[in-house]
């Protein structure tokens, strides 16, 4: 059974009484072929007012300065007219003026006609659109230098213009400077060629009255092939043919690619109209022409219905979604769009003046934008929203491009043109970037305001072959290409991307081989975000899928001075002035207490040298891909990288001379880990199990380690095995964990509430916690036992915090200042103060309680180090060296040293007194890896030996022989086991050993998830 929407027959009905009859339009003469702008397609695409189906093409266009030159054409399939292409099909070809006693006619490319009619002795504006025609002397048009005498010229009001002889044969066209287009015609008066003013051409070339080819200046071609009625029925190029198969109405019925990719196929009622339509991905639409002007454009069995609505001249006056939402649409006498009224019932009102021309703009938020316009339609003002004028000025009469801007503030930005083409633009500041072109309007050199070039150079089809960037370094070699080929060849040292029949990037190949595939990714639970903006289209609310609003606050100039998250918390921007180059690049920035840091860079823009507040000086090198090569710190160390050809970091040597070195496989992933030549570790991966092996070479008994991590389908963790200790971990449909088993038995329960927060924590000897929330998703109350703890908020911060036992109550309370810095932190026994420095650094603590009052300082230097600390006048003073590493510590007669290797890492310390040479000394050992693998602690009568061992994810997973386990699919691993002792770490601070839990402080609220 084939059904009607609802919503369509109501508009039906709503649209004219009871007439059974499909209105008629009161359309000119091919005045809806085309793609008029003020009617609706659906689809691939059909006009959903007359049901007529367009197919339209662009075989040869250009880019750059050349880009109004293009071969376009276009099918109607209510278009009985027969072009240089055959029947329905209208073209750049065709082109032409009509002229008779009523009026004239002007014929499209696209096969839509434009009525003018007759007034005394000229013509009247275009009927229902924004163009006039006009007889104008030859000489001023910029065609033939020989042109003379008069033509008829047909202009719109956006600077576009057509020529025409008197007899109504088009001449030439254009829009500015650099656009123009003229017509070469055969002594017959069929066009030969079009020649664009930048030098490029296209030559045609007929078999009888058909285009038998058309062939473009660069070199390449296309020919057309019919059918024995003449129709067309095939465009072929280099890289294959696109056919168009006709039905025995004598109608385009299918199209399909030169990919073989079948883009639509139609079915037409006896009108020749677009019943049906199979598209490109499959899906069967019908379209239902209704009573009242009234089209359903639906599947084929009447769902998800769109319902079109026309007025009487074709144009599209409502859209309703197949939920029942309407858009509707109103237009003046000249097909010009008035008010607007969206699906949400928010409507937008524009104003025109008589050239059509859009003055005032009045969106639904009641942001009013105003423009004005010189004689020449060109935009002069824009008055914006918040009141600010935009003013644009130009050169000369026949430019459309303004040379000044001048922005609300009264800062000017000035561009210079040539032929159309930008040719130089000075900002407010003075920096100017100049372009340069080649013969044909392609930029072929960029120059920045440090002088700085980049070169292009193009093949014969117009296709960018090499590049020269400031440094000298050049990219691209010879190829070869076949004219009319549209695909990228590839090289062996080249990055390959393959796309699919849609044009979307499906495949991408980097020089050693990886492939990676793209596929669409969306959330399990079809979530999503809402987004408001403001008036001038910024964002400035943000809901999540859990209801959470995040506000952004701006000042007049957009920039966003306050974030405030949908806990509460405030996020202040203030402004700290910068400096920069010409050419916009970072020079120098300055700290809260006067620090400078300033940045050097290079030819290429690569930061090279970076001067800290200390005077310490880092510099960098960079590969030809760059990529850091070396970095060299204030103290002269240098570290060194090597990449592979797709840029990946195959190794690296430190300062010590250490080599570090990385293998990728066959998918571009880390595989292995070499130290010093030595295999450190091994990743293997099965994607069929989902599984990753790492045979760890860590341990310092030598022995491999192996770790097997496998993963569901959603790549969460669900199992790991280490040398026969196995953990797994479970979760609910939406990801959530719900469960984890650690390898002596004991299990851990989570429960979550609804928008996947952790409600109770259950773990075997330690019962269980529960935990609940705001509305904002703010931990309000936590119970372990008889452990009970809850908390407040201000502004998205806890400002009191209760701890309640069968034995006491304990609160604190919390003050922040207005930039959410910690002022004061109150307990029932004492009191704490602090105070920062401009830089945002505590400089002091003040604890007082009963009868006692401790007061600690803290002093910095430009650099922002911590040089000087006094507590109750006790003064411990630090030295660095000019990496920043602390040297020493001062406090009074003893004194603390500290050494490290060329890596950076501290190896000793010794601490004795002025006159001895050390009384105490740590000395620490670092592994291949980085990680520390002991530490030794002498005395004058004892020495303590700890021996510590990271594996090679990264884990403690033993101090002196204790194996620790971890919860690796934490987001934040966390211990759940060190020797025979059970941990459990849960939300709100709370910690768990041996089935006893820590009493926390204040400071342990979060939000937490898992």
């Amino acid at each position: 059974m084939v059904t009607v929407s609802d919503t369509s027959i109501g508009a039906a009905l709503a649209s004219v009484g009871l007439d059974i009859f499909r209105d008629d339009f009161t359309i000119g003469p091919f005045s809806a072929l085309g793609t008029p702008p003020t009617n609706g397609f659906a689809d691939d695409p059909v006009n959903t007012a007359t049901g007529n189906f367009l197919e339209p093409e662009t075989d040869l266009p250009f880019s750059g300065g050349a880009a109004s030159l293009a071969c376009t054409r276009m099918y109607n399939s209510l278009d009985a007219r027969v072009g240089v292409f055959g029947v329905g099909w209208s073209s750049v070809f065709d082109v032409r003026l009509t002229l008779d006693e009523e009026g004239a006619g002007f014929v499209m490319a696209d096969g839509r006609q434009v009525c003018f009619p007759r007034q005394g002795a000229g013509w009247d504006r275009g009927t229902g659109e924004n163009f006039w025609l006009a007889e104008e002397p030859a000489g001023t048009l910029p065609l033939r230098r020989e042109a003379a005498g008069a033509a008829l010229v047909v202009r719109n009001n956006a600077g576009g213009w057509w020529a025409f002889s008197l007899a109504g044969v088009w001449l030439g066209s254009g829009n500015g400077p650099g656009t123009t287009v003229r017509v070469l015609r055969e002594e017959s008066g069929r066009v030969s060629g079009l020649v664009h003013e930048w030098g490029r051409s296209l030559t045609v070339e007929y078999a009888g009255d058909r285009v038998a080819s058309v062939s473009a200046s660069d070199g390449r071609r296309l020919e057309y092939l019919y059918d024995d009625e003449r129709r067309l029925v095939g465009v072929q190029d280099a890289v294959g043919t696109r056919s168009y198969r006709w039905n025995s109405q004598g109608l385009v019925d299918r199209v399909v690619s030169a990919a073989g990719v079948v883009e639509c196929e139609n079915a037409y009622d006896d009108t020749g109209r677009v019943i049906q339509q199979v598209t490109a991905f499959g899906r069967t639409v019908r379209f239902a022409y209704l009573r009242g002007r009234v089209t359903s454009v639906s599947d084929d069995d009447g769902t998800r219905a769109n319902t079109w609505v026309s007025d009487a001249k074709g144009r599209v006056v409502g859209v309703i979604d197949a939920d029942g939402n309407r858009q509707s649409m109103a237009y003046d006498r000249h097909g010009n769009l008035v008010p607007v009224t969206e699906r949400d019932g928010q409507t937008t009102v524009h104003a025109v003046d008589d050239r059509g021309r859009r003055t005032r703009t009045v969106t639904a938020e009641g942001a009013d934008v105003v423009y004005g316009y010189d004689e020449h339609d060109r935009v002069t003002t824009v008055v914006t929203a918040s009141g600010g004028t935009v003013e644009y000025a130009y050169a000369s009469e026949g430019d459309r491009n303004p040379c000044r801007v001048t922005d609300p503030g009264g800062v000017v930005t000035e561009l210079s043109w040539e032929e159309g083409v930008l040719t130089r633009v000075t900002d407010p500041l003075g920096a100017t970037t100049r372009y340069e072109y080649g013969p044909h309007g392609e930029l072929v050199t960029t120059i920045d305001p440090l002088g700085r070039a980049v070169t292009k150079q193009f093949d014969d089809l117009g296709n960018v072959s090499a590049v020269t960037l400031p440094d000298g370094d050049a990219w691209g070699t010879p190829m070869t290409r076949s004219p009319g080929c549209e695909r990228s060849p590839t090289r062996p040292a080249d990055w390959r991307r393959d796309y699919n029949a849609t044009g979307q990037l499906a495949v991408t190949v980097d020089p050693t081989g990886v492939r990676t595939e793209n596929t669409r990714v969306e959330q399990s639970d079809g979530s999503a975000e809402l987004i408001g903006y403001d008036p001038c289209g910024r964002p400035v609310e943000v809901l999540d899928a859990e209801g959470g609003l995040t506000r952004i606050l701006r000042d007049r100039a957009g920039r966003v001075i306050q974030v405030t998250t949908p806990a509460g918390r405030i996020t202040r921007y203030g402004i700290r002035r910068f400096a920069y180059d010409e050419a916009g690049q970072l020079t120098a920035t300055t700290t809260g207490l006067g620090g400078l840091t300033r940045y050097e860079y290079d030819t290429r823009g690569r930061m090279v040298r970076v001067t800290d507040p200390a005077g310490g000086v880092t510099t960098r090198t960079y590969t030809p891909l760059d990529k850091v090569a070396t970095s060299t710190d204030p103290l002269g160390r240098t570290t060194a990288a090597e990449y592979d050809a797709a840029g990946r970091q195959v190794s690296q040597t430190d300062p010590d001379g250490v080599t570090t070195e990385w293998e990728h496989d066959a998918a571009g992933l880390v595989c292995a880990l070499r130290v010093a030549g030595r295999l450190v570790s091994r990743i293997d991966r099965d994607p069929r199990s989902r599984t990753a092996t790492i045979t760890d070479h860590t341990h310092p008994g030598g022995d491999p380690v192996t770790h097997t991590l496998r993963y569901n389908r959603h790549d969460r963790l669900v199992e790991r095995t280490t040398g026969g200790q196995r953990t797994r971990w479970e979760y609910d449909p939406d990801g959530h964990r719900t469960g984890m088993l650690a390898p002596g038995g004991d299990r851990t329960d989570y429960r979550h509430d609804t928008t996947g927060r952790v409600i109770e924590i259950a773990r075997t000897g330690f019962g269980s916690v529960q935990y609940e929330y705001d509305a904002d998703g703010r931990m309000l109350r936590a119970q372990a036992g008889d452990l009970l703890q809850t908390w407040e908020y201000r502004a998205g911060h806890p400002i009191r915090h209760t701890r309640i036992t069968p034995d006491s109550a304990h609160t604190t309370t919390i003050a922040r200042d207005e930039d959410d810095r910690i002022t004061g932190i109150h307990r029932p026994d004492t009191r704490t103060d602090y105070r920062y420095n401009d830089a945002c650094q505590l400089t002091a603590a003040t604890t007082s309680s009963p009868g006692a009052t401790t007061r600690a300082t803290w002093t910095y230097d430009t650099a922002g180090r911590l040089i000087a600390e006094t507590r109750d006048h006790s003064t411990r003073t630090h030295e660095y060296d000019a990496a920043g590493q602390l040297l020493t510590s001062t406090a009074g007669p003893q004194r603390t040293t500290f050494a490290y290797d060329g890596a950076g890492r501290r190896t000793h310390t010794t601490t004795g007194t002025r006159t001895t040479t050390g009384d105490r000394s740590t000395h620490y050992q670092w592994g291949d890896t980085g990680h520390l693998t002991g530490i030794t602690e002498h005395t004058s009568d004892t020495t303590r030996k700890t021996r510590l061992w990271v594996n090679a994810l990264g884990e403690l997973a033993e101090v002196d022989g204790t194996a620790s386990v971890w919860d690796t699919a934490s987001p934040i691993p966390a211990l759940t086991t060190f020797g025979e002792t059970s941990v459990l770490h849960a939300p709100g601070g709370l910690t768990g050993l041996d089935g006893t839990w820590i009493t926390p402080d204040w400071r342990d609220t979060h939000r937490q998830r898992r």
